[in-house]
């Protein structure tokens, strides 16, 4: 019996220290950090307006994976902004993150500059998002 509570001691102190050394979770920018430019799927439930400019949103608290701590980023200036697939002005971002009609949410993060560099509220269709990655292509 002494053995085996060594045994579970043991076990269990690499994983307790884990969790003592972050006990908010993971930093997600610590994930793949060569990465500079990655996209996430979040729910409704993972965004929070964290500060705002002349009336509009500018910063946002995110939790981009279900162990990751919440953290803030920026709203680029020039973030593209969709709801549903339709263009959503940044002056009616708050009622529609208040309002919660949409399952998904698909942000892109500027790992670099902290920012979020797209919001596409509902995500998108696969087919719009060939749409746009060959669009890309076409401009390089």
């Amino acid at each position: 019996m002494r053995s085996f509570i060594i045994t579970l001691l043991l076990t269990l102190s690499p994983w307790s220290f884990a969790l003592q050394q972050n006990p908010k979770g993971l930093d997600p920018d610590l994930i793949d950090p060569e990465m500079t430019n990655v996209m996430y799927l979040i729910s409704a439930n993972d965004i929070k307006i964290s500060a705002y400019s002349s009336g509009s949103p500018s910063a946002l608290d995110l939790r981009l994976c279900d162990n990751c701590q919440v953290k803030s980023y920026q709203l680029a200036d020039n973030a593209e902004l969709l709801m549903n697939e339709n263009p959503l002005l940044l002056s009616d971002l708050t009622i529609h993150l208040i309002k919660k009609k949409f399952d998904v949410i698909q942000l892109g993060i500027d790992r670099s500059k902290q920012t979020v560099s797209y919001l596409y509220l509902g995500g998108m269709s696969e087919s719009s998002a060939e749409e746009i990655a060959q669009e890309q292509s076409d401009e390089n």
